[in-house]
């Protein structure tokens, strides 16, 4: 029997079947049929997630160094070092990576906001972290966000579906501000927030370095009073 297992293991090698459409490893010769399964699976689902993530890493690596004319999904496959057919293994086609690429933003902001605030923080909270980030912005956060909404902005005249990942994030927000005192000044400076961000990523000489202190000053102060 352990000869014949050997035998086994030494053909697939040979056909490259302990390889999965991924590219991840299946299993290996001396795990052979001794897995616990709940461990395979757990081990498969953090291999695919680390590999999602470098395909989206590598998105974002195109439209930087090439733009975003050369997000294609052989170049992105590329600069992952992955073949094209791994890459289709997690992401079935462009749109499905935009959307990827969104889904894998929200869920960092969120990381981002939590790590800052904590678990339930109020709104003022949220905005004055927010707002005052802004103040010395992360110049790698910064380039993200813009090549975030090269690849976004285009594809939405297409299909505005792909913003579905965002669908919710609003929401929560929004019933955070509705339970102030004064909704409207809440909602005002997540609009003027949202306007700043677009700024920022398409022109960027709007506000010279004093005005835009001074605007981002008096931003917060405005939701530090937030009640």
């Amino acid at each position: 029997m352990i000869v014949r297992k050997s035998f086994l293991i030494l053909l697939y090698r040979l056909d490259g079947l302990l390889y999965q459409p991924d590219g991840t490893e299946q299993f290996k010769e001396e795990e052979y049929g001794q897995k616990d399964p709940e461990k395979n699976k757990e081990d498969k689902t953090n291999r695919t997630s680390a590999t999602r993530e470098k395909l989206i890493e590598a998105a974002l690596h195109v439209v930087r160094s090439q733009g975003p004319a050369n997000l294609t999904l052989e170049n992105v496959a590329q600069a992952a070092g992955l073949s094209k057919g791994g890459l289709l293994y997690h992401f079935p086609s462009k749109d499905e990576l935009i959307r990827g690429i969104v889904e894998e933003y929200v869920r960092k902001e969120k990381d981002r906001i939590k790590q800052a605030v904590g678990d339930d923080p109020s709104i003022a909270d949220i905005l004055s972290f927010l707002i005052e980030s802004e103040m010395n912005p992360n110049e790698e956060e910064k380039q993200n966000k813009f090549n975030i909404a090269a690849v976004i902005i285009p594809a939405l005249i297409e299909d505005p579906s792909l913003l579905k990942p965002l669908e919710h994030h609003p929401d929560e927000i929004n019933q955070k501000i509705n339970q102030l005192s004064d909704p409207a000044m809440g909602h005002i400076l997540m609009l003027a927030l949202n306007g700043f961000h677009f700024q920022e990523s398409f022109f960027k000489d709007m506000f010279n370095d004093r005005d835009r202190k001074a605007v981002i000053k008096k931003m917060s102060e405005l939701a530090r009073g937030l009640k």
